[in-house]
């Protein structure tokens, strides 16, 4: 048409983040499915927001059945999934009392019945597992490590939420993993402005309500995660992933924006800046994610590492290393994640957190694995039963 509307430049442009942002490019190369399975749900979730505001559906009933569907299937899928719904449901039932349209009501019982059908579920699932006393037994414990809001003690590796240590790695996990997208939504953010000032002038209406309550519940769902779960997200590399998904979010709202009150002129001019704009970032990312990853280096010493965990790790221990860094090919030869530890000084804090009785410790000299000990808990105290030693001349 002569519109330019035959194609979505903000739709466009978001997938190209999404798809070559280093967090993703990471991301789904590692053994992580959760946290970038459930933004599948999230994103159609959020077109059956904009489907129900706009009243784009034939079906009440099938329309609400679908959402509950994929509601669920968020809820149940990751914790993201669970706050989004937590808000959406919340945003639907302030807006029946706003406006008394009953839609907005069924919505907001409808969401929150699949939400708690899927708590619900989890909740049996694993209780089925050792009974529900142990379940909320490790759950209170698992939450007073993870959350950051205990004590030190508690906390997994002295990150809790008063320690400022934790927003530096936050913003450091964020940086490494969507620079480019980060840029990319400083610089658009700031053409912004004075797009604003040319609709100003212009006269044109924007459409932006709509686009602003859906982007507060996917920020309201991303803070309350980092709020709830404070420790975790500071630990973890891949915790960033939401925030990335986030600011993609705003970004390309930010362009629909822009796009929806141009003509065709200006849109082939917008799609010029940000053909320029991917090109530049997106080469720069890539080389970043090889700089930092590396995912199909692997060294020879590194696989007989690897296979020797395999060989020697049981089903009821747990695996230490030394190792700077686990790839993703290390744990699909080991069979086993390893967690990473400097020494030996802290493995019975981590085997009683872990509720685990056997470990071992394997200790490597650079690639090369030099020898594995063997630790049995009594109490709080450790007690090695074992040495193998493996390269004695490397």
């Amino acid at each position: 048409s002569k519109s330019g509307d035959f194609i979505s430049i903000s739709g466009i442009f978001a997938s190209f983040l999404y798809i070559f942002s280093s967090g993703n490019l990471w991301a789904h190369s590692v053994l992580f499915f959760a946290d970038t399975f459930v933004q599948l749900f999230v994103i159609i979730g959020i077109y059956l927001i904009i489907d129900l505001v706009k009243k784009r559906y034939r079906s009440e009933r099938q329309f609400l059945l679908i959402m509950g569907i994929i509601f669920f299937m968020a809820s149940y899928t990751e914790w993201l999934g669970l706050f989004f719904a937590f808000s959406t449901g919340l945003a639907f039932l302030a807006v029946y009392i706003l406006k008394k349209n009953k839609i907005y009501l069924k919505a907001f019982l409808v969401i929150g019945f699949s939400a708690a059908l899927a708590v619900t579920l989890t909740i049996v699932q694993y209780s089925s597992i050792a009974g529900l006393d142990k379940y909320r037994e490790v759950s209170i414990n698992k939450y007073e490590e993870r959350s950051g809001h205990y004590s030190d003690q508690k906390t997994y590796n002295h990150v809790e939420f008063t320690n400022p240590k934790g927003n530096e790695m936050m913003l450091d996990n964020i940086e490494r993993n969507y620079l480019m997208v980060i840029n990319c939504a400083g610089l658009i953010f700031i053409a912004f402005i004075p797009f604003l000032l040319w609709v100003k002038l212009k006269k044109k209406s924007l459409s932006w309500k709509l686009k602003l309550f859906v982007f507060l519940g996917i920020l309201s769902s991303v803070l309350l995660h980092y709020l709830i779960f404070y420790n975790f997200n500071a630990i973890h590399n891949f915790s960033s992933i939401k925030t990335g998904f986030l600011l993609i979010l705003f970004i390309s709202f930010l362009l629909l924006t822009i796009e929806e009150v141009l003509d065709l002129k200006y849109k082939l001019i917008m799609i010029v800046g940000l053909t320029f704009l991917s090109y530049t970032r997106g080469v720069r990312d890539f080389k970043r994610f090889e700089n930092f990853e590396k995912p199909n280096e692997i060294s020879a010493m590194l696989i007989h590492s690897a296979k020797t965990m395999r060989q020697f790790e049981k089903p009821d221990q747990y695996a230490f290393t030394n190792l700077k860094k686990i790839t993703p090919g290390y744990m699909y030869i080991a069979h086993h994640i390893p967690f990473i530890i400097d020494d030996t000084s802290n493995i019975a804090f981590y085997m009683e957190v872990f509720k685990t009785d056997t470990s071992q410790y394997y200790f490597h000299s650079g690639d090369t694995l030099k020898y594995i000990l063997q630790f049995t808990r009594q109490g709080k105290h450790l007690k090695q039963f074992n040495r193998i030693d493996i390269n004695k001349n490397h």
